[in-house]
């Protein structure tokens, strides 16, 4: 709530030196109140079980396949999941908690899933979808990324285009369609792209940068 985040806020104040996951929650901080100018923003980085060793660029499914990775909240935007799902050539596969509020359409509800069991879903996708807002930064865009599937993402308030990098295309709410038939088109420039940018993603990245903190804060 707003009080929490009130007094995390004054928290942060209080610290020597503040990590932030993101540019977008780092906004978010100053709005707040954060006044603190030692900083510098990490993205998070995928647990090595979504380091792809049998990474390939391949073809494309048809129908296309798409997998989506978030429990309900208003804004991770299921209802941008449900009305994609109706579209001809999409098979929408999704992990994690459905609202009871909205019609999954032709979604198909894999319910909560081990990292193992996404992984196996991720072997046979084409894209990550994630039309979520407000995102400070989401573990599932990151995961996707370092697997080797590019982002269907929501360029709207958040985190989203800043952790993506120009590894996926945002989603035209206006336009499904369009969004998908653009998916389709950029999909081998895209995974190519990917093929030289997923060690950004990994644990060891995120973890060097750490370090490298560390070090310049004992000095």
């Amino acid at each position: 709530g707003l009080l929490a985040d009130i007094q995390t806020v004054r928290l942060v104040n209080l610290a020597d030196f503040v990590i932030f996951q993101s540019e977008f929650q780092k906004s978010f901080f100053k709005k707040w109140g954060y006044k603190g100018k030692n900083n510098v923003v990490i993205h998070n980085g995928a647990p090595s079980i979504f380091k792809n060793d049998n990474f390939s660029i391949g073809e494309i499914h048809n129908p296309l396949k798409l997998i989506s990775n978030s429990n309900h909240k208003e804004f991770k935007r299921h209802d941008i999941i449900a009305r994609m799902s109706l579209l001809d050539g999409v098979d929408i596969n999704h992990v994690g908690n459905w609202s009871n509020k909205i019609a999954n359409h032709k979604v198909n509800i894999k319910g909560t899933l081990s990292h193992d069991e996404i992984v196996e879903i991720y072997k046979n996708s084409d894209y990550l979808l994630h039309p979520a807002i407000a995102d400070p930064c989401p573990n599932s865009i990151i995961e996707a990324l370092s697997f080797g599937l590019p982002i269907i993402y929501n360029n709207k308030k958040g985190s989203s285009h800043e952790l993506v990098r120009g590894n996926g295309i945002a989603i035209n709410e206006n336009n499904l369609k369009e969004t998908i038939e653009i998916a389709k088109e950029r999909f081998i420039s895209l995974k190519n792209k990917l093929a030289n940018d997923r060690d950004y993603y990994s644990i060891k990245r995120a973890t060097s940068m750490y370090i490298d903190v560390f070090n310049k804060f004992k000095k």
